[in-house]
C-alpha cells in the first residue's frame, strides 16, 4: 500500500476523560516494554500507565503542541515512575525513529496507545486530508487513519495498540478500506463502544479498537465500556461485507434478523412492494423549488405554491399516492409520510420518494413501514453518520416489511386509513404503536435462526 500523508496542519485536540484512558490502559495489558503516544496531548493516557503499572518501561510522547511537551517534561522529572520517558515536539506524520535524537530506545515499539487527533474541515466542508493507493484504488484517508497506519508500521510482530476513534473508521462505508487493511494487518481484538458523550465535545459515537498486529483470527469482539452487550463476529471473508465493527449496528442486526426468521408472517425488502428514488434536485435550488425536507410536519409531507413549477425530472416529481422519507438528519428513519399537497413537484436530493407498486396501498405500507421503522433496532440498522444521521439508498431499498392484511390485524387498517383521512397524528401513532407490539410478540415458537444464542455470533455476509 502506497500512502501519501496529509501534510502538516492545526489539529483538533480533545482531553481523554480519565474513565477512557483507564479503560484504554486496562486493554493494552502492558507488562513491561517500549510504549509510543504519537498523539500524547496533556498526558491523560500515558499517566494511567505512570500511575498505576508496576512494569518498568521506556515510553516515547509526541505532539505538535510545545508547549503540552515541556508541561509533559517537567512532569516526568519530579515525579518517580518505573517508566521512563522521553518527549518530542513534532509532527508524528513526519517523524522517523533514531532521527534527531529522538528514539534512542529502538525503532519499533511493543505497544502503541493513542487517541489520535484530526484535523478541521474546510469552509466547505471536505476534510482536508490526502489520498492513498490501496489495492490498485485512490481512496480517502483521514488524519485519525493516517495516524493508526503508521503507529502500526512501528509496531514490533505481536505488538499491541490500542486506539480511540470515531464511528467514521469503525463503520463508516468510506473507511471500509481501511478496516479491511487492519484485519490484513493483524487481528482486531476487540472494539468497545464508549458511553454517549464520553467527550463531552463529541456528539457521535467514539470507540476503543484493541489491536494485535501480526495476529490473525476470524472472530472480532464487539461490545460497550461495562461489558452489557457483546456480539462475537465471525469475519469469513474480510473482502466482502461492510466489515461494520459497531455494538449497536450489529445487536440491532441479531435481533432483527431472530425476528424476522421467527415471525410467522412473510417479511419482504421494501423494493419488493415499491420503487425508491432519490430526488434529483440539489440544494439550496431543492429547498427554494422542490418537495425538501423541511417540508414534513405534524407526520406528512406538504408541498407550496411556490413550489409548483415546470419540474426537469418526470421520474422525481411527487405522484399521488407517493411517500416521502427524509434522506438526512436526526431521526430521518422516522420520518416517513404521505403528501398531502404538492403532487408535480420535483423533489430535493435529501429526500427519497417510494412510490408503491399497487399490490399494496400507500397507507397500508404507510402503517406496516412505519411500524417497522419504530422498532428499537431498526433505528441502529438503517441510518448511518456521526453527528447528523443520513439513509442510503442501499439501505431502503433493503428495509424489511411485514407482508400482513386483514386477516392478520381485522379492524386496524381500515382505522388507520380514517385517521390518515382524517390527519389524526394521535390515532396514527397509537395504531403504529400498536402493530409495532403485535411485531414484537408474533413469535413462532418453532422458530430458528442461523445465530448460537450462547455465544451470539453472528456470520459477516454480504449485504
Amino acid at each position: 500500500m502506497f500512502l501519501m500523508l496529509p501534510k502538516p496542519s492545526v489539529y483538533c485536540f480533545f482531553r481523554t476523560p480519565h474513565v477512557v484512558a483507564k479503560a484504554a490502559i486496562e486493554r493494552l495489558n502492558f507488562a513491561g516494554g517500549r510504549i509510543l503516544d504519537p498523539a500524547v496531548g496533556d498526558g491523560s493516557l500515558i499517566r494511567c500507565i505512570k500511575d498505576h503499572s508496576c512494569y518498568p518501561g521506556r515510553l516515547i510522547g509526541i505532539d505538535i503542541d510545545q508547549e503540552r511537551i515541556s508541561s509533559l517534561s517537567s512532569e516526568w522529572r519530579n515525579r518517580s515512575s518505573t517508566v521512563q520517558a522521553r518527549f518530542i515536539a513534532t509532527d508524528f506524520l513526519t517523524w522517523h525513529p533514531g532521527t534527531s535524537n529522538c528514539d534512542s530506545y529502538g525503532e519499533l515499539f511493543d505497544y502503541v496507545v493513542v487517541n489520535p487527533p484530526f484535523r478541521y474541515k474546510s469552509s466547505y466542508g471536505r476534510q482536508q486530508g490526502d489520498e492513498i493507493l490501496y489495492c490498485g484504488e485512490v481512496v480517502r484517508i483521514s488524519l485519525e487513519a493516517a495516524f493508526l497506519i503508521r503507529s502500526i508500521k512501528l509496531l514490533r510482530s505481536a505488538g499491541r495498540m490500542v486506539a480511540i476513534v470515531p464511528s467514521s473508521l469503525i463503520s463508516g462505508e468510506t473507511f471500509l478500506w481501511f478496516r479491511r487493511h487492519l484485519m490484513e494487518l493483524g487481528k482486531i481484538e476487540m472494539v468497545q463502544e464508549l458511553p454517549r458523550y464520553a467527550f463531552s465535545q463529541v456528539e457521535g459515537p467514539v470507540f476503543l479498537l484493541s489491536f494485535v498486529k501480526g495476529e490473525y483470527t476470524s472472530n472480532i469482539l464487539l461490545t460497550d465500556l461495562s461489558l452489557t452487550r457483546t456480539v462475537c463476529l465471525e469475519v469469513s471473508d474480510k473482502s466482502s461485507g461492510d466489515c461494520r465493527l459497531d455494538i449497536s449496528y450489529r445487536a440491532a442486526r441479531v435481533e432483527q434478523t431472530r425476528r424476522i426468521c421467527r415471525s410467522e408472517v412473510e417479511w419482504v425488502p421494501l423494493c419488493s412492494v415499491a420503487e425508491v428514488i432519490r430526488g434529483t434536485l440539489q440544494s439550496p435550488l431543492g429547498k427554494r423549488f422542490g418537495m425538501h425536507s423541511t417540508d414534513r410536519r405534524d407526520g406528512f409531507w406538504w408541498g407550496h405554491e411556490r413550489q409548483l413549477i415546470q419540474a426537469t425530472s418526470k421520474v422525481s416529481c411527487v405522484r399521488s399516492g407517493d411517500l416521502l422519507l427524509q434522506r438526512v438528519g436526526r431521526s430521518c428513519s422516522k420520518s416517513l409520510g404521505l403528501v398531502v399537497n404538492g403532487i408535480g413537484v420535483e423533489c430535493s436530493d435529501c429526500v427519497f420518494i417510494i412510490r408503491p407498486y399497487g399490490m399494496v396501498s400507500d397507507v397500508r405500507l404507510l402503517l406496516l413501514a412505519r411500524a417497522v421503522l419504530a422498532l428499537p433496532e431498526t433505528q441502529a440498522v438503517l441510518e448511518k453518520g456521526m453527528g447528523a444521521k443520513y439513509l442510503t439508498l442501499r439501505a431502503v431499498l433493503g428495509l424489511r416489511i411485514p407482508l400482513l392484511d386483514d386477516r392478520n390485524l381485522p379492524f386496524v387498517f381500515s382505522q388507520y386509513l380514517n385517521a390518515v383521512s382524517q390527519r389524526d397524528r394521535v390515532l396514527m401513532e397509537a395504531l403504529e404503536r400498536e402493530l409495532g407490539d403485535v411485531l414484537n410478540t408474533a413469535m413462532s415458537p418453532g422458530g430458528s435462526i442461523r445465530i448460537s444464542p450462547d455465544t451470539r455470533s453472528l456470520s459477516l455476509d454480504p449485504e
